[in-house]
């Protein structure tokens, strides 16, 4: 926000500022205090940001990478645009190491999605907590199913065991 208020009033960006101010800022710091050169992903999607992390993720692992860590964050909007929050915003933070699935389908997830019909779609609601909160809270409780709609598709977890 620092950095749009200076742009709007004309002064000089700070490289510092900007630096933490990208989205794949938290995956290029980590590596850097790593010494780590391999290679990261950082992904800005919405309210389906967890299903399109994983739909990245499996695509390393088909392309033979052994395992890869998916990171889900988000922190909380800056005053300015608590006007358009749309969910019970809440600053959190979890990861998955993700290794290609064995022969056997027991203890693995897949996930599919599909177009929602408009009866489906929820309401936009404070209510609900982030998706990315909702994925969590599903793989811990050891549910069998998520059904979770975003805009118009609805993503569907499913849990082999």
């Amino acid at each position: 926000m620092e950095l749009l208020s200076d742009l709007a009033q004309g002064l000089p960006l700070s490289p510092a500022g900007f630096s933490l101010s990208v989205h794949n800022a938290a995956a290029g710091l980590f590596s850097i205090a790593r010494h780590d050169r391999a290679s990261h992903s950082a992904l800005a999607a919405g309210h389906g940001g967890v299903e399109h992390a994983v739909i990245e993720a499996c695509g390393l692992l088909a392309d033979g990478a052994p395992s890869v860590l998916l990171v889900v964050y988000d922190g909380v909007l800056p005053e300015v645009f608590h006007a358009f929050q749309d969910c019970q915003e809440q600053p959190f933070a979890w990861a998955w190491l993700m290794q290609p699935a064995s022969g056997n389908a027991a203890d693995t997830i897949s996930l599919s999605w599909g177009n929602s019909d408009t009866q489906d779609v929820a309401a936009t609601s404070t209510e609900l907590q982030p998706g990315g909160l909702e994925v969590l809270a599903f793989y811990l409780r050891g549910d069998r199913e998520l059904l979770h709609t975003v805009d118009s598709r609805r993503w569907r977890w499913e849990r082999h065991a």
